[in-house]
């Protein structure tokens, strides 16, 4: 059983590599242009962070203005890490400061949905509470189980529909916590088995 774990997550980190390695070739031109005017990854992060915050912000005013700076964001948020590898510069800091941004990014439009659509609606405050708690738990074994992020998802889908966004992430956020909890149903079988 064990085998099969460690062989699902070699599959997964090769499929992973390659998608890395073909969104890169894609986006080289834009990687030399960001190279020669000196912009780091982290400086991608942190402007997709405030084009975000931006976004979340123009949400309540401008439909159109919120999907021009989410997409601009999403776009940033897609170039750090390929600037990164681009340049040689791949980090674990570099990996954690941009989970860190995504993260807070989505928790804060959930917040935003929360309060100004759904206080009546027990949905509307499941999304970020089960996101934080699945972000905690990530932090512990991200390097262990992989999951599954709807991101740019999320963000298109609230343009459309807060009510849809907001489910496909709770549903997204529980499928993840059954993940984590079989992973650890696993660990914790496999361990009591090895100390036998």
């Amino acid at each position: 059983m064990r085998n099969l774990a460690a062989k699902s997550r070699v599959t997964f980190d090769k499929w992973e590599a390659r998608a890395k390695n073909v969104k890169d070739s894609l986006i080289r031109p834009v990687l030399v242009l960001f190279g020669k005017i000196g912009l780091s990854p982290f400086l991608a992060s942190l402007i997709a962070l405030l084009l975000g915050f931006l976004a979340i912000y123009m949400f309540f005013y401008s439909k159109e203005w919120f999907l021009l700076l989410i997409v601009s964001s999403v776009v940033f948020d897609i170039i750090d890490g390929a600037l990164a590898r681009f340049e040689n510069k791949v980090t674990g800091e570099g990996f954690w400061i941009d989970f860190a941004f995504d993260r807070i990014l989505l928790f804060a439009m959930m917040v935003a949905i929360y309060f100004t659509k759904g206080m009546d609606d027990f949905i509307y405050l499941a999304a970020p509470i089960l996101y934080l708690v699945e972000t905690i738990i990530y932090i512990f074994i991200h390097k262990k189980i992989f999951n599954i992020t709807v991101r740019t998802i999320y963000f298109v889908m609230v343009y459309f529909s807060t009510f849809y966004a907001t489910l496909i992430a709770v549903i997204t956020d529980v499928i993840n916590l059954l993940l984590f909890l079989s992973y650890f149903i696993y660990e914790s079988s496999t361990s009591s088995s090895r100390a036998q």
